[in-house]
Parts: structure tokens; C-alpha cells; sequence
């Protein structure tokens, strides 16, 4: 299996939080994984994509999905996040709001990619 916290290069530098089909104990250790990358990568002008694909929804995983976001808002540039469930929406609104993040709910990598890759400055 492929490490949830990577950059993947197309079309652009992308720094990737997989948190796909994470239940609870496997999410709070890869959300602090997540945080520990972040703060060795940031770079002010950086690309965030977070999948959150199929991830059981428990009271860990909201406070962990706002205290990243709030790392992030202020380490990079935007963020792309996929698979969002209509109940998820509602929590990225507040989460986006509260971190004061550039932020977009995309169907699935590729979109969120090709949104990213428009976000970088010339």
C-alpha cells in the first residue's frame, strides 16, 4: 500500500493526506502523521489535496479534519478535498470558515488535481 502522506508530481507538486477508508484508531495515527509532513513541507505557496473517500465518520474524525485544516490554512496556498458525503459538506463549510481556507469539495482526484494545478501562481 502506498503512503497516505506523499506529494504526488502531476500536474503539479502535490501534497497528498490520504485519509481514505480510515476507521477511527488508523485515522488518529495517520492525522498525526499528516501534521508532522505538513510542518517539514510548508511552504506558503504549497498545494493540499485530502482524500477523504469511504472514512467512518466518528466525533475523532472532525476534530482531527479542523485542527489539520488549521495547521494547513496557514502552510500553504490551497486545498483540494475529495469524496465528500453531503453531511461531510456541512462540516467542510464550518471547518473552511473557521480556518479561513481556499478550498474545494472535488468528485475525485483528477478534478481535484486539475483544480490545485489552476491555484498556483505564475
Amino acid at each position: 500500500m502506498q503512503e497516505r502522506v506523499r506529494v504526488i508530481e502531476e500536474p503539479v507538486p502535490i501534497i497528498l493526506l490520504d485519509l481514505s477508508e480510515l476507521k477511527e484508531p488508523e485515522y488518529v495515527a495517520t492525522v498525526a502523521r499528516c501534521r508532522l509532513f505538513v510542518e517539514t513541507h510548508s511552504d506558503r505557496e504549497g498545494l493540499v489535496m485530502v482524500d477523504v473517500s469511504r472514512t467512518t465518520a466518528t466525533p475523532a474524525i472532525p476534530r482531527g479534519l479542523k485542527d489539520t485544516a488549521v495547521q494547513t490554512a496557514r502552510c500553504f496556498r490551497a486545498h483540494a478535498v475529495v469524496g465528500v458525503t453531503p453531511i461531510q459538506m456541512i462540516l467542510l463549510h464550518a471547518v473552511s470558515s473557521f480556518a479561513r481556507l481556499h478550498l474545494e469539495a472535488c468528485p475525485d482526484r483528477a478534478k481535484a488535481a486539475a483544480w490545485l494545478s489552476t491555484q498556483q501562481r505564475n
